[in-house]
């Protein structure tokens, strides 16, 4: 390999170990100014979860009556919410079927819309499940950030697909077995880390 290449990418390694430096330096003067918020932004950027969140799951017995998992996952959300600010997410176009916006949760809108604000942390994605599944990695890969998205099972194909890629970059396809199913059928996808999850909703009648 010529020297002149070598000689450009170390260029561009001094530059980014100055910048590094730069961000060390910044981010231990924040530290002493907002000691609390320090703490909370290292947390995320280090993948920690708040001590005791699972605490605030809630328990369920083989007794218990059965709910649609789009109720459960409801539950769920509202449960951990409070004790998670990194979870951030919504619904592709259908925030009132697969019950994603818990109470008390506020839009990520401009502010000037008068439908929610900047430190908002739900997104409604309009029928974009393709966007909402480049976001969701995004969000993930960036870090200090826990996405959930959810969709109907009948446009989960494409959005699994693209969560898979995200985890799996180096494929450049997937398989996937077609379930039959009607629009009554719906999925969930939740996105932490490197892991998707699907919970399926097979009841008609809910």
């Amino acid at each position: 390999m010529p020297q002149e290449t070598y000689d450009t990418y170390a260029e561009f390694g001094k530059r980014g170990a100055a910048l590094e430096a730069e961000w060390n330096s910044l981010l231990e003067a924040y530290g002493k100014k907002y000691p609390n918020e320090h703490a909370e932004l290292t947390r995320r950027i280090a993948g920690g979860l708040p001590q005791g969140w699972e605490e605030k799951l809630p328990v369920y017995k083989p007794t218990d009556a059965a709910q649609a998992s789009r109720k459960l996952s409801e539950i769920v959300l509202t449960s951990i919410i409070p004790s998670l600010p990194e979870l951030i997410g919504g619904s592709a176009d259908l925030t009132g079927s697969n019950l994603t916006k818990v109470k008390n949760s506020v839009d990520f809108q401009p502010p000037s819309t008068g439908l929610g604000t900047y430190s908002g942390t739900y997104i409604r994605y309009g029928v974009r499940e393709h966007g909402m599944g480049a976001i969701a990695n995004g969000l993930s890969a960036y870090g200090a950030i826990i996405p959930f998205v959810a969709t109907f099972l009948v446009c989960r194909i494409l959005l699994v697909i693209i969560l898979a890629h995200g985890i799996y970059p180096e494929r450049t396809s997937f398989l996937m077995p077609l379930v039959p199913c009607d629009c009554r059928h719906s999925a969930d996808i939740r996105l932490s880390g490197s892991v998707s999850t699907i919970i399926t909703d097979a009841s008609k009648s809910r």
